[in-house]
């Protein structure tokens, strides 16, 4: 998880999001703080398995332009036992 100036809170989500993979390929989230307390959830991106990769990996940054940075565990293509061999991505505001 990793939080921006303004104090938004992004994380990626292992599972979820397109129903391409069994249980979904993954999404990246965006939590902003809202009144009293509750929270507000947006997803980024939906991760589409051989198109873009599947499975998000590890944490999250988050540059000074707002630009958002991870890795999955399945990356795009047909490598690595029909699966991709993991990528790292960037997703633009």
């Amino acid at each position: 998880m990793a939080f921006d100036a303004a104090g938004n809170l992004y994380g990626p989500a292992y599972l979820g999001g397109s129903t391409i993979c069994d249980m979904g390929c993954g999404t990246v989230f965006e939590l902003t703080p809202g009144q009293g307390g509750a929270w507000s959830e947006t997803t980024l991106h939906q991760f589409q398995n051989r198109k873009d990769g599947a499975n998000l990996y590890g944490g999250l940054a988050v540059d000074s332009s707002g630009r958002i940075y991870g890795a999955n565990s399945q990356g795009p293509g047909t490598s690595c036992g029909g699966y991709g061999c993991g990528a790292v991505y960037s997703i633009r505001p």
